[in-house]
């Protein structure tokens, strides 16, 4: 029987399930919201191991309850381990087997050469018979068979000897060989290793507690986001490692389900290995006389009601639970579930295709554009190399540090639909301003680009007001239709222009108005209390002045160390002459009397 390596090969790969599409038509699968729904039947979940060897022990990393999950003690199959087991157990029976021939091989051996002993213990003619018996034809004849007998059943007896050495026992060890071939292909297949779903699913907690982190900081301080890593890329590498880690485990499914198919084949050739040896056998018996098929027979109908594929269904049944089913559905990305995945600064504010203009050549280059809401613009290079490597944008901007206002290129913004972000320069000594140049598909992509980035521009600034105390509208101006138009369009802004400055004068001019009729409120008011004016008599305000003057006096002779009360306003004091009018008029009839 041929090892398992030139057996039947193993089935083709999983193919992708993502598969690169035209730019400009999808983008990338990893900031598309993904569905919350769930299979009826879910996929198979594996046990992994770390991996561990000689030169280096595996990695303790994580706490002890993070280990269990990323091995899923008590929860993962291995059916791996499973197929193994059942091999070992083959083998340890095929070489009980050959354990019982040789055995037979030994009791033949012994009774040939015992048999050939009893044929030398005969001696024809008789010894000391002094022709006392015939030669031929008398009773030395049967003495004669009877040694004959021996040494036939001898010759026999080590016929049988080479038979079980040269055809059974070499037909068992091949059936072991091939079982230990099988076992050994297994192990060493690194296909059916599981420890690179251990190292995946320790690098996906390692992310969704980064995205936790980033989360909670960005929500804590929104201001201070660029001193963290954007959520929405440690999102996308969630996601990422999230779906590397699915490709695994059904990679593994494919490689698993090949290998229970490829087990029951080769089950099957044991057993009918097995009773080909078995049935030769016995018709070796029948041939040399050994037996008339009624010893060895009983063998041969045990082996008849055994199938090729009776154990190995039983089997699968009593382990249905940690094998794997032919029905058995794959991973996909609606499996791919963890905490904050559909949290709000983890959905992009846009995305698509943006061309920016180089520094040196001022060259277009078309790439990828993300907006986040923590207030970042990645750029990529491709969707290609967003899927590869989200993490690593080729460019990043924080926007609320950066300033889009182009109103002075309105005159030309909508020709080459091209926008510019301008920010400080931290990575030069020499230029203090850095800026973008980008430029859109069309009209429509550019005023959703601007409005949303200044949207993010303004976010951690104060609103910014006009003459009116109304707030600036940052908005683009109307878009041209063709380039006739644009003439046009300078004649409305100046128009609009001229409809604000008269607006101002109005209101100016009503503001003046107002203050001229309060200033001739004023003067009538003062020229009414002008003439009511208080008659205060002479013996009431000399005592007045006296009780003013003592307490002063009063007020003087206390202790220096007391802090004494200063008023800086002159007016403080001072009783308005309106107040003067209000008050009664008892104080005058208390002196009067």
């Amino acid at each position: 029987m041929a090892p398992r390596g030139n057996q039947q090969q193993q089935s083709h790969q999983l193919q992708e399930q993502n598969q690169q599409v035209a730019l400009r038509d999808e983008p990338s699968q990893a900031l598309v919201k993904q569905d919350s729904r769930h299979h009826d039947h879910h996929a198979p979940i594996f046990s992994a191991q770390p991996k561990s060897n000689i030169v280096s022990l595996p990695r303790r990393s994580g706490s002890i309850v993070q280990r269990q999950a990323y091995r899923m003690d008590g929860s993962g199959i291995n059916p791996v381990d499973l197929v193994c087991n059942r091999l070992t157990v083959w083998r340890r029976a095929i070489k009980n087997l050959i354990k019982l021939f040789e055995e037979y091989v030994a009791i033949e051996t012994r009774s040939a050469s015992s048999y050939s002993k009893s044929s030398r213990i005969i001696v024809v003619p008789f010894e000391q018979a002094n022709g006392q018996f015939m030669d031929s034809g008398g009773i030395q004849e049967v003495w004669n068979a009877f040694r004959n007998f021996s040494m036939e059943m001898g010759v026999r007896h080590q016929d049988a000897v080479n038979y079980m050495e040269r055809s059974v026992l070499r037909g068992l060890h091949a059936i072991k060989h091939d079982i230990k071939a099988m076992l050994k292909s297994i192990l060493r297949d690194k296909r059916l290793k599981n420890n690179a779903l251990y190292e995946g699913r320790a690098q996906v907690d390692s992310l969704v507690s980064s995205l936790d982190t980033a989360i909670h900081a960005d929500s804590q301080t929104p201001e201070l986001a660029y001193q963290f890593d954007d959520p929405l890329l440690i999102n996308c590498a969630v996601y990422r490692a999230s779906k590397n880690l699915n490709d695994e485990e059904n990679s593994l499914h494919e490689n698993v389900l090949n290998l229970q198919r490829e087990m029951a084949i080769f089950e099957a050739s044991l057993i009918e290995n097995c009773r080909g040896i078995c049935q030769r056998f016995e018709d070796f018996r029948i041939e040399n006389r050994l037996e008339t098929g009624d010893v060895f027979g009983h063998v041969i109908e045990a082996f008849s009601t055994v199938g090729p594929d009776t154990e190995w269904k039983e089997y699968c049944r009593r382990n249905s639970g940690n094998l794997i089913g032919d029905n058995a559905p794959y991973k996909t990305d609606r499996d791919i579930q963890y905490r904050n995945q559909h949290h709000e600064l983890v959905q992009p504010i846009k995305v698509g295709l943006l061309e920016r203009q180089s520094g040196f050549m001022r060259n277009w280059t078309e790439g990828l554009y993300v907006l986040t809401p923590a207030g970042f613009l990645h750029g990529y290079k491709s969707t290609h190399h967003f899927d590869e490597n989200p993490t690593c944008p080729e460019v990043s901007i924080f926007i609320p540090h950066t300033n889009v206002n182009s109103s002075k290129n309105y005159d030309t913004m909508y020709q080459d639909n091209a926008f510019e972000i301008r920010g400080k320069n931290t990575q030069s000594r020499v230029s203090t301003e850095k800026s973008y140049m980008f430029r859109t598909f069309d009209g429509d992509d550019l005023q959703d680009w601007y409005t949303k980035l200044v949207q993010i521009s303004d976010r951690f600034r104060p609103m910014q007001t006009n003459s009116f105390g109304d707030f600036q509208n940052r908005a683009l101006p109307p878009m041209p239709t063709n380039d006739e138009d644009v003439g046009a369009v300078e004649l409305q802004q100046q128009q609009q222009q001229q409809q604000q400055q008269q607006q101002q004068h109005v209101h100016q001019d009503s503001v003046g108005q107002q203050n001229q009729q309060s200033q001739h409120l004023h003067q009538n008011e003062d020229e009414t209390q002008a003439t009511k004016v208080v008659q205060v008599p002479a013996e009431y305000v000399h005592p007045q002045h006296n009780q003013d003057r003592i307490s002063n006096e009063a007020e003087s002779s206390r202790p220096s160390h007391k802090i004494q009360a200063e008023d800086d306003d002159d007016d403080w004091d001072t009783v308005p002459q309106s107040q003067q009018q209000q008050q009664p008029q008892a104080p005058l009839s208390t002196e009067g009397k």
